[in-house]
């Protein structure tokens, strides 16, 4: 609807189909064992981001300027674990950048999801741009709880605090993550609702046959499949 709205705006006169994003949910269904870390002194939560992309960068920056501080202080006797995980290859020059966080790549799926099986939460505190929708809903669709932004979840049709976590101001953000660290009843239902959301409204069972019916009426019969 948001997207629809925006591309009327822009051409009230064409005609437009607006279809749902979509993921493979299934690959995603893993059990997350925030746990894992914790026994060690350290809470992980994790950020999903194409480095090429400035806003992405500029996120990384008010992650170690407002949360990172806040995250220090909220965690007491827990070191927050910052990991960045991207499918840049050139990491030297970022580690070198943000010392206090850990950059990790990924090269396909299935590594990026054993990278955040022990993740507590996963943050993406977008202040400008065109947002992290598909990281979102892969990140929700593992059993991992989001933290955002309005502008980095901008466009998806998911409910706050039952399926997703928005927050904008610092004090605000670091809340709920604590809170979903401390809280196993909110950080389940939020995990249980959201996954529950995402494979209802964004699997690839529900957009292919949506992108199938505008093949049809472009005339295009044959396509590749995802």
């Amino acid at each position: 609807p948001i997207d629809a709205s925006r591309m009327e705006k822009l051409a009230p006169n064409s005609k437009r189909e607006v279809l749902p994003y979509g993921i493979d949910t299934k690959i995603y269904a893993m059990k997350p064992d925030p746990n894992r870390t914790r026994a060690v002194g350290g809470v992980r939560l994790s950020f999903i981001a194409d480095l090429d992309y400035r806003p992405n960068l500029h996120a990384i920056e008010w992650i170690r300027e407002e949360l990172y501080p806040r995250f220090l202080g909220a965690f007491r006797g827990e070191k927050p674990i910052i990991q960045i995980h991207t499918e840049t290859v050139e990491l030297d020059a970022l580690s070198a950048r943000f010392p206090e966080f850990v950059f990790r790549n990924y090269s396909r799926n299935e590594v990026l999801i054993d990278q955040l099986r022990d993740s507590a939460a996963a943050i993406f505190p977008l202040r400008y741009g065109r947002g992290n929708r598909i990281h979102i809903l892969e990140t929700i669709a593992a059993g991992i709880p989001v933290v955002t932004t309005g502008r980095g979840s901008d466009g998806l049709a998911l409910e706050p605090l039952t399926d997703i976590c928005i927050a904008e101001r610092p004090d605000e953000f670091t809340s709920l993550v604590v809170r979903l660290t401390r809280d196993p009843e909110f950080r389940n239902a939020l995990v249980r609702h959201g996954r529950e959301t995402v494979r209802a409204r964004y699997d690839w069972a529900q957009s292919n046959p949506a992108m199938d019916s505008v093949f049809e009426k472009l005339g295009i019969t044959d396509r590749p499949t995802p």
